[in-house]
């Protein structure tokens, strides 16, 4: 009887320990399977960041050029259509005010140069914007051609809306609580369906 109680005793013993490093060995599985995965999202924080930081030098670089100096606009007031040059500087000063500046400007690099003006000036309050400044001229002219009104608006708060609109003004807060605060609860659906968004 005792060699019964005692094997019975072993036995169970033994299962216990089994099944206790069984589940030690999973937890240390466990462990393994999120150090992995907390590593593959460091990686890719890493990738991005590090590309993020490549369009910003990129961007910088341009800025740096300081080109160009002048852009050609077409003069809103002759009907001729005729276009004359205008200096860089001039044309900033008036975007300060308004944005009726903006569909005179002739061609995509003095626009580009803007855009670039205005995603360092913003970098410069701790906001980033990841888009390139050829995607900003684009949609830039789509929104003042479809909303004219918009152009007595800055140039900055245009284009502030049209980054928070592309959920690409990253000033650390809510992308999608911006939205709906600044457009409410439909034009807020009607912007993510535009982009496709869920």
């Amino acid at each position: 009887m005792k060699i019964f109680l005692f094997t019975f005793l072993f036995i169970c013993c033994t299962e216990q320990l089994v099944l206790g490093a069984a589940a030690q060995a999973i937890q240390q599985q466990k462990r393994a399977e999120q150090a992995i995965i907390e590593q593959a999202v460091i990686e890719k924080q890493l990738t991005d960041l590090a590309i993020q930081q490549q369009i910003m030098a990129e961007q910088e670089m341009m800025i740096e050029q300081n080109i160009p100096i002048e852009a050609t606009i077409t003069l809103p007031q002759e009907e001729t259509g005729e276009q004359t040059t205008v200096d860089m500087s001039d044309i900033l000063k008036s975007l300060e005010t308004s944005s009726k500046a903006w569909p005179l400007i002739i061609g995509r690099e003095p626009k580009a140069f803007i855009v670039l003006k205005y995603i360092d000036y913003f970098k410069k309050k701790g906001i980033l914007i990841k888009k390139s400044a050829d995607d900003y001229v684009s949609l830039l002219d789509d929104l003042i051609a479809q909303e004219k009104e918009i152009q007595n608006n800055s140039f900055e708060s245009v284009f502030q809306l049209v980054a928070i609109l592309e959920y690409d003004f990253d000033n650390g807060q809510d992308k999608d609580k911006m939205l709906i605060k600044l457009l409410g609860k439909e034009g807020y659906l009607k912007n993510k369906k535009r982009l496709g968004l869920p």
